[in-house]
């Protein structure tokens, strides 16, 4: 634990800009891409990021706690990911010939809107972090809470898909504990907080899972 704490320390350095940046990528890769696997890698440097910024407000043992609780998080849809083929039907096969050339276009035509929508959500943090920051609050935290709120919203209404949604959910939740972080900083607050992350990686876990059993059931039909 304390060599973990000693990392955690030293990555604590980067600049804001840096943290911010990361964050920006970090989340417009879930919004703009369907991998479940790429997904969860970023998810997870999502989290990492996220506990990095929180240092500035409270203990490094109560960031690294959110960082430990983020990781379970992702350890549990990993497993759901693991189990259901990554969204993938077990057995089905794709024929190459087969290929639509009105289905690429609408699927770069879909990754577009969202890469658009992305930029516009990082306009708007910027507008938002700049002119209507939290009071007293170190630089950085304010951006960081409206880009993963917003972000998160994004994410919910442009999807359907349950493992998805929850990754929308996840990261509002994250913009949320920033927010709480700047109110309140006592280990059960982010206790609680924890808490209801993995109460919602549980929930998500299992609509994936019955929604990928319907699919089975479905195509044996």
């Amino acid at each position: 634990m304390e060599a973990l704490q000693d990392i955690f320390l030293r990555l604590s350095a980067l600049s804001y800009v840096e943290l911010m940046l990361g964050l920006l990528i970090t989340g417009t890769v879930i919004l703009v891409l369907e991998d479940w696997r790429l997904n969860l890698w970023a998810l997870a440097a999502q989290y990492v990021l996220v506990g990095l910024l929180l240092v500035r407000v409270m203990s490094v043992r109560v960031a690294l706690i959110q960082v430990l609780m983020g990781g379970l998080v992702c350890l549990i849809l990993y497993l759901t990911g693991q189990r259901e083929h990554w969204g993938r039907v077990e057995g089905a096969t794709r024929d190459r010939g087969e290929l639509d050339v009105a289905v690429r276009d609408g699927f770069l035509m879909n990754v577009w809107f969202r890469v658009a929508a992305a930029l516009l959500a990082a306009m708007l943090t910027y507008a938002l972090g700049s002119r209507h920051p939290f009071v007293d609050q170190p630089q950085g935290l304010s951006q960081a809470c409206y880009w993963l709120v917003i972000l998160g919203l994004l994410i919910v209404v442009l999807t359907g898909d349950p493992f998805r949604v929850g990754l929308g959910l996840l990261t509002f939740q994250s913009g949320f504990g920033i927010l709480l972080a700047t109110f309140e900083r006592s280990l059960s607050v982010t206790a609680l907080v924890g808490v209801v992350t993995i109460l919602i990686a549980l929930a998500v876990s299992y609509l994936a899972a019955t929604q990928s059993g319907f699919s089975v059931e479905g195509d044996e039909r």
